[in-house]
């Protein structure tokens, strides 16, 4: 339904189904999951996040309070953010209502040892981006990526909590989802 080419940083081409234009914001589904991933890197860059080798407790405290000898307490971002956290994945994809309840779930693998799609593993590590910063994912977001890039246009929809969805739910117009593949590009 929409297409754009960019070509020597300019965009070249730019397509619209009929109805849409460039002000018509396009759910990004899980692509959220790529801008999270500049978000922690710009976290890892800003000194927040020290290293993904960090327990994800130390952002995540309800995971102290579960057992200690689980698996789930030696957990870091290295494994949130390559899915290989080892829970047993949930009957749906979604998040569950409460997303600290993710964080219970029984263990499947050991923490690194397996891939495992998880839509709530990305949602937890959004929440302890925030915690980390001490902002909402929303307003660093825009403070340390968006603002810059010239993106003001966008939604991002959020849990019952207020925590914005570190998995999905993040809307982009066309010619910011390129300013995004754009700041890829560059490295």
């Amino acid at each position: 339904r929409r297409v754009g080419i960019m070509r020597r940083g300019e965009i070249a081409l730019e397509y619209y189904a009929e109805g849409l234009g460039p002000a018509d914001k396009l759910h990004i589904a899980s692509c959220t999951k790529s801008v999270l991933s500049i978000l922690v890197g710009i976290a890892l860059d800003r000194g927040i996040f020290p290293s993904l080798d960090a327990p994800v407790a130390t952002y995540l405290p309800e995971i102290k309070q579960l057992d200690p000898a689980s698996p789930v307490q030696r957990i870091t971002l290295q494994h949130m953010m390559t899915m290989t956290g080892g829970w047993q994945s949930l009957d749906s994809e979604l998040p569950p209502f409460d997303p600290f309840d993710a964080l219970k779930r029984p263990m499947a693998f050991e923490p690194g040892s397996m891939f495992q799609y998880d839509n709530s593993t990305s949602h937890l590590v959004g929440i302890a981006l925030a915690r980390a910063a001490g902002v909402p994912l929303r307003s660093f977001a825009m403070h340390q990526l968006f603002d810059p890039l010239g993106i003001a246009d966008f939604e991002w929809g959020a849990d019952r909590y207020s925590h914005v969805f570190g998995s999905h739910r993040l809307n982009l117009r066309l010619p910011d989802m390129l300013s995004l593949g754009q700041l890829y590009i560059r490295k």
